[in-house]
């Protein structure tokens, strides 16, 4: 029975609580913030933590901004994360929710993105760039949610990751591409299994299906071999299953 209550009240942000119980969770990134659905989720979790919330969107950005201009504690940025810094060109869909560095495919276009509204050329920078910059050596918890862009914010966090100076990854992930070139869920972890970070929980694999009933993309949760080694001492390795 508790299977079954487990497989319908399962929620990737109390499975992150759940993960960092005891913990002290100083600094968390919210990389493609939106108007900040998920960053209050972490602020309701995580209350003494620092947010930062990244959006290069000016259009939800101003939402985001306004949201949390009164919170000493969330930073607003208004810039997207990839493997590089400076600026390139994003593409505004009239969906909000599904603009992107990369161009969306003909399929995601008819069913998610809809029409191409502009295109506008956006700050951009290296999680390890930023992190140097504000002098941020530990991120407790990073979500990404950057339509498709995700491997390169990665690939742009590479000395933080094989320092083992993020716990957590909360990423989206597609099974089938949304967009022109996008890397698929086997690749990043692959990419991510490389700087020893192992894969935890997948979530979310239903509700956006192609026409044949494929999941296009859901949610991963990835840990470093240093928590991993953490969760170990704290449960036990017999409790943890690997």
């Amino acid at each position: 029975m508790d299977g079954y209550k487990r497989l319908f009240t399962k929620d990737a942000f109390n499975d992150i609580a759940f993960l960092e119980s005891g913990r002290e969770v100083k600094t968390i990134f919210d990389v493609g913030a939106n108007i900040g659905f998920v960053t209050f989720q972490f602020q309701k979790k995580f209350p003494n933590s620092d947010i930062y919330a990244f959006e290069p969107n000016p259009y939800v950005f101003n939402k985001l901004r306004e949201s949390y201009v009164i919170e000493p504690k969330i930073h607003t940025m208004m810039m997207g994360v990839g493997d590089i810094t400076g600026e390139k060109e994003f593409n505004i869909n009239s969906n909000t929710g599904t603009s992107s560095y990369l161009e969306a495919d003909a399929y995601h276009k008819d069913h998610q993105a809809r029409n191409l509204k502009e295109k506008r050329f956006t700050q951009i920078v290296t999680l390890d760039d930023f992190c140097q910059n504000e002098n941020i050596h530990h991120i407790d918890i990073l979500k990404m949610d950057i339509e498709g862009y995700e491997l390169n914010a990665l690939l742009g966090a590479r000395d933080l990751l094989f320092d083992q100076a993020i716990d957590i990854i909360y990423i989206e992930v597609n099974l089938v591409p949304s967009y022109v070139g996008q890397p698929l869920f086997h690749e990043i972890t692959k990419f991510l299994l490389e700087c020893n970070y192992h894969l935890y929980n997948i979530d979310s694999f239903i509700g956006q299906e192609t026409n044949i009933r494929q999941a296009i993309l859901g949610n991963a949760i990835y840990i470093s071999s240093k928590f991993r080694k953490y969760l170990e001492d704290k449960f036990g390795k017999e409790n943890c299953g690997w």
